[in-house]
């Protein structure tokens, strides 16, 4: 939210004077980034302190993992936030960039035992259209459940397990405690995920025709 509400006060006009002063618009983006970045981490430390006040006790080793934690996640969260927004937006690619992320979501949950899951959901599918009579769709969905144990998604859904991978590591880690030595990559991995994305929103700022709220 920290970012969007900066991003589209940065689409404002009045803004205009100073954006043509910039020997590159990717210092106005870094600038957005970065003051997105700064509020959002305030707002975290604040709802923090609040737990904190007879809540549970914070510990030395949670203590250093909240910079990783924080800042991986928190870049990456401000990344998505702006491709979200007008300010960068060309054409249809937020809705490339979040139908794609969308798609491997759902891969992802099959990630464990592909070949089970995809049956299993085209299974539940095919029960349904049976139910209301769709029997035509009922053999489609089961003749798609037979297709899935023996096809590409498997490899798909590997794939996107691998992607997602530094958040189950994270998530283990903040249960276990500490972070494993193949655990601490997991936001450096992120970061690079965020930096990836930055680049992506600088190409479409830099050569988009800016279009400002007004």
């Amino acid at each position: 939210m920290a970012t969007l509400a900066v991003s589209s006060k940065a689409g404002r006009m009045e803004n205009y004077p100073m954006l043509v002063r910039l020997p590159s618009r990717v210092e106005y983006l870094v600038a957005v980034l970065l003051s997105a970045l700064l509020l959002g981490t305030i707002l975290q430390f604040l709802v923090a302190g609040l737990a904190l006040i007879r809540g549970p006790e914070l510990t030395m080793a949670r203590v250093l993992t909240i910079p990783p934690l924080w800042g991986s996640i928190n870049l990456l969260a401000a990344v998505l936030a702006i491709h979200a927004t007008d300010l960068v937006t060309a054409g249809w690619s937020r809705v490339i960039l979040f139908g794609t992320l969308a798609v491997a979501l759902i891969l992802n949950s099959a990630a464990g035992s592909p070949d089970i899951w995809f049956s299993d959901r085209f299974n539940d599918l095919s029960n349904l259209f049976s139910r209301v009579n769709l029997l035509w769709f009922s053999d489609l969905a089961g003749n798609a459940a037979a297709w899935a144990f023996e096809s590409p998604l498997t490899g798909l859904a590997n794939v996107a397990g691998i992607i997602f991978w530094p958040f189950r590591a994270m998530t283990d880690a903040v249960f276990a405690g500490g972070f494993t030595p193949s655990q601490a990559l997991a936001p450096a991995v992120l970061i690079l995920y965020g930096a990836i994305l930055f680049l992506v929103a600088a190409t479409l700022f830099t050569s988009k025709d800016l279009d400002f709220l007004e």
